[in-house]
């Protein structure tokens, strides 16, 4: 009984050691005796709203654990190896002939035939009789070394006429994860470190994506307005009208070393498609006046989500613009007009989720909405002058309601409800006058919008 206890728990220790560590031994290297298959990568977008231009593939091998990373163009399926690229075999250099012996040039003085001629100082810069060259040995095959991937390597997967769509990897049994491949929207560094070792875990799982964050005025950041007030300066921005995060993996397959073999990914969506609504009233009374454009900026998006189990970290979030649409009640598209008195504002993004500030009555920080709204009018003499009216709410009790995320590990992180939510804020931004008339404190549990700025914009 005590042999068979001592047997068991020798075994659980041999299975758990072989689960948490990786070897990288192969019996002979690639370059000697490659063991590879060529595997190409495909994409099914029917699930996906948007088709991202190229992605990132890592193929993880189980056994003997060995990572490859690659870019792949998602629409013709050529790409490059970022990581792991197998060595290509190298042919020995021929032997070289062994040299015939210099034939000395007579001398203005010559010497006895066969004494060298002696050294003014012995054994310092002496020349020794000229002999013939030995044969040189054939230089080893070498195999060329795979060198780490660098924080600033480029991304994007070479063009159709220099892309590869064959990847030859080493057989085993293997897992394959892809995932959304944008330098401009994204960083990489947590991949980039998983890739060269340098992460405290080899799993998966611990492997997440991260929104670049720019500052207001950078060049870098886009955005149709260059010049506006932030009213909620806590964070910076990601970049506007950020597109899906799409992920996809393929479980446990044989690569067997035999015929080409075809990884088919359907990639959906890993961040959370929004529609934001508001309603506008404009108050005409005084004078009629159009809604041109509206853009907002909405604060409280987490940065960095696991492309292992989706889970994103609300500790650190950022900012994010982007352009709304004018609707009518019926939900169509539609133009303002100067006698017109409602609106709808819609947007449709896609982010990692919305976290909502602490208390409803915080004005800065997560989970506040900052809008632009561009507006033009005649004056008496009939010149037209364009205003941008600024003004700002907290979407805490929108945000309760739409239910867009749950908290979990202890307010650490949180994950998605669904693939899609609404967020409906149901107080009306009321125009007056072209500026924003504050919504009354009346503590009822609605969000209460709050006029930052007025001006007149030359034309």
């Amino acid at each position: 009984m005590k042999n068979s206890l001592i047997f068991t728990v020798c075994a659980l220790s041999m299975s758990l050691s072989l689960l948490s560590s990786c070897t990288d031994v192969e019996l002979c290297s690639d370059a000697e005796h490659p063991h590879t298959t060529p595997v190409v990568f495909d994409y099914d977008w029917s699930e996906a709203h948007e088709q991202s231009d190229s992605m990132y593939v890592i193929a993880y091998r189980v056994i003997k654990c060995k990572y490859y990373s690659m870019a792949v163009n998602s629409t013709d399926h050529l790409g490059r190896f970022i990581f792991g690229a197998p060595a290509e075999p190298t042919t020995p250099e021929e032997p070289t002939e062994p040299s015939e012996p210099d034939t000395p040039s007579a001398p203005d003085t010559p010497n006895t035939p066969d004494t060298p001629t002696t050294p003014d100082t012995p054994g310092e810069g002496g020349s020794s009789p000229s002999s013939p060259t030995e044969p040189t040995e054939p230089t080893e095959p070498t195999e060329p070394e795979v060198p780490a991937v660098p924080a600033s390597a480029k991304r994007a997967p070479e063009s159709a006429t220099q892309g590869r769509r064959i990847f030859p990897l080493n057989k085993g049994e293997y897992k394959f994860f892809t995932f959304a491949l944008d330098d401009t929207e994204l960083k990489y560094n947590n991949v980039d470190d998983f890739m060269n070792g340098k992460t405290e875990s080899s799993r998966i799982s611990d492997i997440y994506l991260e929104y670049k964050v720019y500052k207001k005025g950078d060049p870098n950041l886009k955005s149709r307005i260059k010049n506006w007030d932030d009213y909620n300066p806590y964070a910076g921005y990601i970049q506007s009208n950020v597109r899906p995060v799409y992920f996809d993996s393929i479980p446990l397959r044989n690569i067997d070393g035999k015929a080409e073999h075809i990884a088919k990914f359907t990639p959906r969506n890993l961040s959370q498609n929004i529609d934001v609504y508001f309603d506008i009233s404009k108050d005409v009374t005084t004078r009629g006046f159009v809604v041109d454009s509206v853009e907002a900026e909405i604060s409280g998006i987490p940065l960095a989500i696991s492309i292992g189990n989706g889970y994103i970290d609300i500790r650190k979030t950022s900012k994010m613009l982007f352009d709304m649409e004018l609707q009518n009640k019926d939900g169509n598209v539609v133009e303002d007009t100067e006698d017109n008195t409602s609106l709808v504002a819609h947007a449709n993004i896609d982010v990692t989720g919305i976290v909502k500030s602490a208390t409803p009555n915080e004005r800065t920080g997560p989970g506040i909405m900052q809008v632009i709204i561009y507006t033009h009018a005649f004056n008496d003499e009939g010149v037209k002058r364009i205003k941008r009216i600024q003004g700002k709410i907290n979407i805490y009790n929108a945000l309760e309601e739409a239910n867009l995320i749950e908290i979990v590990n202890m307010g650490k992180d949180a994950r998605r409800r669904s693939e899609h939510g609404v967020l409906n804020i149901k107080t009306d931004l009321v125009l007056q006058g072209e500026q924003i008339v504050d919504t009354p404190n009346d503590d009822n549990g609605i969000d209460q919008w709050t006029g930052c700025e007025n001006i007149f914009v030359d034309i």
